[in-house]
This record gives structure tokens, C-alpha cells and sequence, in this order.
């Protein structure tokens, strides 16, 4: 077993400085690059989370076929949910002529609670492992130097998303303070659930598919957001506009590709 107060402290340091980290580098890349190629980059980061997400769901009990089991009822309607609650809640998010900077900060927290709610059961199953483990340092307890590498990219990667959401409506014109006290909130709202989640699983066992479905449905809200971005206007003709979205989506898609490869 390895020491509660310690961990949790561990744990929530290298998440939430992971996360600042990845939050910060696109909210100061959104000064140099147009918003749409951002946007494209959080998409392809988005492909692997939302499988990842999936799998961590158990597919929603599909596999299960038309068994009609609690279970499978419990996972889809945690889903539909989260995505339904988080769509409810930006009730600006399908109109038009949004002013800039109007509800950035609110938008981007919004989005980042929306993907770190499965982060909620990533922190359950560390606290629980944490608990259990017969090793007394957190490099032999959760695989060593890859495995936390692996978690640390991740932890980098995810929350680009919401800040995408940000930047697409704060724009890069913010002054550097404000823009460094919005990164430390999304930053922090990210962190909430797995920093939870990791004290809930250190002292109780429970399911955890069933947060994965909630957070698979939340996280919905922030790519339907990061979409509205891919398209925002253009001066003057482009013909290679569309392999320059395609390659930074890849770049997105292949660096958490990496990083699931580190687990």
C-alpha cells in the first residue's frame, strides 16, 4: 500500500502541472496560428480519446447484443446524460454572431470539465491500485518511467481540447495575465475529477465503467465546440488548406497515439 496523502499530493501535482502545460502551449500558440488549424490539431487528439474513452466504457455494453441488462440500460443512459446535460448547459453553442471573448473562460471550463470527467475513473483506478500495491514508490506501483511518461502526455494532450474551445472564442488579443489566470482555471477544473476520483478509489471499490459512459457523453459537448472552429472564416484562397487541417489533425491523432503506446 502506498501512503494516501502522499499519492493524492503526487498524483494532483504531476496532472494538473501536465495539464497547464498543454492548456498553455495552445492558448500561446493561438497568438501565431489561425484558430481552425488549432481546432484540427484538438480534433485528431479527440479521435483517440474518444476510443480510448469507449473501450474504458465497455462499448456501452454492446457487446452484450439486445439483452437489455441493467447494465447496458445504466451505460447508455449515463451517456445520453452527460451529453444532453453538457449540451443544455451552452445554450449559445448552435447560434451565431457570438461577440469576441463573449463567455471564453465559461466555455472553456466547461469543456475541460466535460473531458476530465473520466478522469474521474483514470483517478479511481490509481487510487485503488494505490491501495492495493504491494510496492512503496509510484514508478515500480504503476509500470515505471514509461507508464508515467505514457499518463503525463496524456494529461498534456486531452485538455488541449477545451482550450481549443477557449481560444476559439477568447481570441489571442487577451493580455498575457489574463491569459496565464484562464490557463490556471481550466487547468484546475481539468484536475478536479481525477484528483476525486483517485481519494473516492483509494478507500472504496466500485464499478468505474460506469463513469467512463457519463464522461463519454460529456466529453461530446467539447468536440460539438472545437467543431464550430474547424470552419471559421478565411482570408483569401488557400489550396492547400485543407492538407494543412488534415496534417494537423494527424499530429494531434499520432501524439496520443504515442502516447497510449507508453502504457
Amino acid at each position: 500500500m502506498l501512503p494516501f496523502g502522499v499519492t493524492a499530493l503526487e498524483f494532483g501535482l504531476v496532472t494538473f502541472t501536465s495539464a497547464l502545460v498543454g492548456i498553455s502551449l495552445v492558448i500561446g500558440a493561438s497568438r501565431f496560428l489561425k484558430t481552425k488549424f488549432l481546432a484540427a490539431f484538438a480534433l485528431g487528439v479527440y479521435l483517440w480519446y474518444f476510443t480510448d474513452t469507449l473501450g474504458d466504457a465497455n462499448y456501452l455494453g454492446v457487446n452484450e447484443g439486445f439483452t437489455f441488462s441493467p447494465e447496458l440500460l445504466s451505460l447508455v443512459v449515463l451517456f445520453v446524460i452527460g451529453l444532453t446535460v453538457f449540451f443544455a448547459l451552452d445554450r449559445k453553442m448552435f447560434t451565431t454572431g457570438e461577440p469576441a471573448g463573449y463567455g471564453a473562460l465559461a466555455v472553456g471550463g466547461l469543456a475541460a470539465l466535460a473531458l476530465g470527467l473520466h478522469g474521474f475513473g483514470e483517478g479511481a483506478d490509481f487510487g485503488f491500485t494505490a491501495a492495493q500495491t504491494p510496492f512503496s514508490s509510484l514508478f515500480d506501483a504503476f509500470g515505471g518511467i514509461t507508464a508515467s511518461a505514457s499518463w503525463v502526455l496524456h494529461k498534456m494532450l486531452e485538455p488541449t481540447i477545451a482550450a481549443v474551445c477557449y481560444v476559439s472564442l477568447a481570441g489571442g488579443a487577451r493580455k498575457a495575465s489574463v491569459r496565464i489566470t484562464d490557463a490556471l482555471v481550466l487547468a484546475t477544473v481539468f484536475v478536479i475529477p481525477p484528483v476525486v476520483g483517485s481519494v473516492v478509489g483509494y478507500y472504496t471499490t466500485f464499478d468505474h465503467t460506469y463513469v467512463f459512459a457519463l464522461g463519454l457523453g460529456t466529453s461530446v459537448y467539447a468536440l460539438a465546440r472545437v467543431g464550430r472552429a474547424l470552419y471559421s472564416a478565411s482570408e483569401g484562397a488557400d489550396s492547400w488548406l485543407s492538407v494543412k487541417m488534415a496534417l494537423a489533425a494527424v499530429l494531434g491523432f499520432l501524439l496520443i497515439f504515442i502516447a497510449a503506446l507508453l502504457h
